[in-house]
């Protein structure tokens, strides 16, 4: 069984939480205040967005 730290068990908890909150819909900014990040660019590093988010985005924008 792999040895993990406290701290890398928390961050991998804190990024199951944020991808499925993101998944859920959660935005981003309300999501960086759940985290308690004070920048944005932290909270972007916890989750990827679902891949149809990103789809829809890209035809919305194209249309």
């Amino acid at each position: 069984m792999e040895d993990i730290s406290f701290r890398d068990l928390e961050i991998r908890l804190g990024h199951t939480v944020a991808q499925r909150l993101a998944d859920e819909g959660m935005r981003e900014e309300l999501l960086q205040q759940f985290l308690g990040h004070e920048a944005p660019e932290t909270t972007q590093r916890y989750y990827e967005p679902k891949r149809t988010d990103v789809k829809e985005a890209f035809e919305e924008a194209m249309s």
